[in-house]
């Protein structure tokens, strides 16, 4: 009877530290497709322990696909598939690799998994080959890429030095580019993962800086999470924000509407210990999600679509840009940001105006961010624009 109570206080101790912690944590819905990244920190990091961890946080979530890094364990794996509610998975073939995904195969159709960049003269720009998941949401093809580049660096992209962290990075973010515009030129591509370096470096000194420069086919959705508070950042010991997810433009009108949303989860502030009981028995960075709204038809969210745009021309610019919103009947406010997330601009627009022009020309060459808000429509969107010089 004494082993008996003993049994039971354990297992109810670890109900509160699991279950019963997590109930208050959601993002998936019925109408919307989310897609998750999160390096899972040389899973399992405390064995059964992280596994049950995990297996709450996931159902919980109810995210339709997950992209995880750094999966240590291929049977830990299959026991964490084993013991979640209504997913499937895959885990990249490769020694080292690490990546795998998990998935719900009651919301996705899966067409193909594979890995890309696999031979020896990727091996150091990919130290962990890309892996590839096309699948089929009811009618819509998308493809999700799963990485984990290189870590680590100077914050310097030194592109004489081969072995230099920024330039493999560089060079992987490079590939990628030359990967999902030659094979994805018209589909719904997501890029995924530990990326392992900030959106908001200098120019001079951005790995992504060619993803961040086609504004007319990617976006970062989460580039806005950079110009908020570090404590909100995937990994926020350092404190950098690594984790991304990157779009391409098949998918800025799913990305657009109300419903669809970004966020980072805090999750150790659920846990009894916070931050140290997270770190030292899940990860050390946070999950990133993306969700996605796909119209239907005499929906509420093909009118905010229809009613509410944002444009903006030229783009790169010298000095001036023009900016220009639709939002039918209702007040609108412009404001512009620096890399730095100061604000250098803000202008209000009345249901009868329909443009302005920025004049930067007393501003440094870099990249800014125009956020437009209305009073009707709570989402806001933030987009990436390039200042140069002729």
């Amino acid at each position: 009877m004494k082993y008996l109570t003993i049994l039971f206080i354990i297992s109810f101790n670890f109900s509160l530290l699991t279950g019963q912690t997590f109930q208050d944590l959601s993002f998936g819905t019925d109408t919307t497709l989310e897609v998750m990244t999160w390096n899972i920190e040389r899973f399992p990091k405390n064995s059964d322990v992280t596994i049950n961890y995990v297996k709450e946080i996931i159902d919980a979530l109810n995210i339709d696909i997950i992209g995880l890094q750094e999966i240590n364990s291929k049977i830990a794996f299959s026991n964490l598939l084993f013991e979640l509610d209504n997913y499937e998975g895959y885990i990249g073939t490769g020694t080292n690799s690490g990546l795998a995904f998990v998935y719900n195969p009651e919301v996705i159709s899966v067409n193909s998994i594979y890995e890309i960049y696999t031979s020896t003269e990727y091996w150091r720009p990919f130290p962990r080959p890309p892996v590839v998941l096309d699948i089929n949401y009811f009618d819509e093809r998308i493809i999700i890429i799963n990485n984990h580049l290189k870590c680590c660096g100077d914050e310097v992209l030194d592109t004489t030095d081969v072995d230099d962290e920024e330039t493999r990075r560089y060079h992987a973010i490079n590939l990628l580019k030359q990967y999902t515009d030659m094979h994805f030129s018209d589909a719904k591509t997501i890029v995924i993962g530990d990326l392992n370096d900030n959106l908001r470096d200098e120019a001079a000194h951005n790995v992504f800086r060619h993803y961040l420069q086609d504004t007319s086919n990617y976006y970062f959705t989460d580039y806005h999470v950079e110009l908020e508070s570090p404590s909100g950042w995937s990994y926020p010991t350092w404190p950098s924000h690594l984790d991304h997810i990157l779009i391409s433009d098949e998918l800025f009108d799913a990305f657009r509407l109300a419903e669809s949303t970004l966020q980072v989860f805090q999750i150790e502030d659920l846990m009894i210990g916070g931050w140290k009981t997270y770190d030292e028995n899940i990860s050390d960075h946070r999950p990133v999600a993306a969700k996605f709204y796909f119209n239907i038809p005499g929906s509420s969210s093909e009118q905010i679509k229809a009613d509410l745009s944002l444009n903006y021309f030229p783009n790169p610019f010298s000095n001036q840009i023009n900016i220009s919103v639709s939002a039918e009947n209702h007040y609108s406010k412009i404001e512009i940001f620096d890399i730095n997330a100061q604000r250098v601009f803000s202008s209000d627009i009345t249901a009868t105006d329909k443009s302005l022009v920025w004049d930067a020309n007393q501003l440094p060459d870099g990249f800014y961010f125009i956020k437009v808000t209305t009073n009707q429509y709570s989402s806001l969107k933030l987009l990436p624009v390039l200042k140069i010089r002729k």
